[in-house]
């Protein structure tokens, strides 16, 4: 059976599970405790009140910002390793060794998510209840916003030890990595703005897809541009056009689709978090959504620019003698590198973005759906105390 369609059951059976969600799923954000921090009382209970502030600790933007950046690129990475690279490389005649260093380079990203994943699970913890000591940090991992937390981490360790190279099982292995790629990403989803509705299954089905398609392009892009060079000395001399080729055109392809998905999806997210066009400029949720439109949209721009301009370029670069080609043409390897990093801004923002109260959510009149029951967001006894960004 190929590969992709394995892979795609799997995704299918994974986001399944979303069908039997209901309104259990209140926002993940732990705003207020009861008792207060440092005091004593026989019994205890969390209260889920009004979302967070507009402007969230700097370090719940930072280091949701980082566990997304290394999510996306280690996701990302080993799609356009799996399904463009290996084959095509594969058609070329080149070193498929060279795959197996890749793959722990990709390990790297993902070990990233796993180690920053923990730490903010503590942060939350010292945010939530003024200090960080095992009954804290126990509390906060009966809460789902502790839960999603740590298996986002478990998750990320258990695709870095899939995407170890191993000789054998290399379909089972990629199988699973794709897999595990789909689960971690959906936890992001889970642990977001999505899961806040009282039905909040389109919402995280659109939101994972969003997040999808912005690893496969934004990922894979970062993927592409360190990969590249190293891999084209790898391939015999006569073989180099025909990769560059199958490579690009391939990418291409995928970055069309990708762009088409994330318009949709996007679309759809900023019409359901965003009701006045002065948003975008009066408010902190607007403003990380107008940076990462605009990262998106150079990105776009320095694709025309290898369609219209560079390709040529490129495939006189490959015909050279192997010692001629230790580096990308200067012009187009800073498009590389600087759509790369357009790529990392563009996941930031969204990190940002995860970390923030969208406006509707924070408009005087709007009454705030818990999942337990129905909160005054203009009441003082309900503002938010200890806000917490997972």
């Amino acid at each position: 059976m190929n590969t992709k369609i394995v892979y795609l059951w799997a995704v299918i059976m994974a986001l399944s599970v979303l069908l039997g969600a209901e309104d259990a799923w209140a926002h993940p954000q732990i705003i207020s405790v009861e008792p207060q921090p440092n005091t004593w009382q026989t019994t205890s209970a969390l209260d889920v009140t009004t979302p967070a502030p507009e402007v969230p600790p700097v370090a719940a933007i930072l280091l949701r910002g980082v566990m997304l950046i290394g999510a996306a690129t280690g996701t990302g990475g080993l799609a356009f390793l799996i399904w463009l690279l290996g084959p095509a490389l594969a058609q070329a005649g080149g070193d498929l060794a060279i795959l197996r260093r890749w793959q722990v380079w990709l390990a790297i990203p993902l070990l990233v998510c796993a180690t920053v994943a923990p730490l903010m699970f503590v942060e939350q913890t010292y945010v939530t209840f003024g200090m960080v000591n095992l009954t804290g940090l126990i509390r906060m991992a009966t809460t789902r916003s502790g839960q999603v937390l740590l298996v986002r981490s478990g998750l990320a360790l258990a695709l870095v030890i899939a995407a170890v190279p191993l000789r054998r099982n290399q379909y089972l292995r990629h199988t699973v990595c794709l897999t595990l790629s789909a689960w971690l990403l959906l936890n992001f989803s889970l642990g977001g703005h999505a899961s806040s509705d009282p039905s909040p299954m389109l919402s995280i089905l659109s939101n994972a897809i969003h997040l999808g398609a912005a690893s496969l392009w934004a990922g894979g892009l970062i993927a592409f541009a360190v990969m590249l060079p190293g891999t084209l000395r790898s391939v015999p001399e006569a073989c180099r056009p025909e990769l560059l080729r199958t490579l690009f055109t391939q990418f291409s392809i995928l970055a069309v689709v990708s762009v088409t998905v994330l318009a949709i999806t996007g679309t759809y997210a900023t019409l359901h978090h965003m009701s006045v066009l002065s948003d975008l400029w009066t408010t902190g949720y607007g403003q990380a959504l107008l940076i990462k439109l605009i990262a998106f949209g150079a990105m776009l721009l320095f694709g025309a620019y290898y369609l219209l301009v560079a390709r040529r370029q490129v495939d006189a670069w490959a015909t050279k003698p192997v010692e001629q080609t230790r580096q990308l043409p200067h012009l187009l390897s800073r498009i590389l590198h600087l759509e790369a990093i357009l790529g990392l801004i563009a996941i930031l923002a969204a990190g940002a973005l995860a970390s923030m109260v969208p406006p509707n959510d924070t408009r005087p009149d709007e009454r705030i759906r818990t999942g337990v029951h129905d909160v005054d967001s203009s009441r003082p006894d309900t503002r938010p105390d200890y806000p917490l960004h997972p």
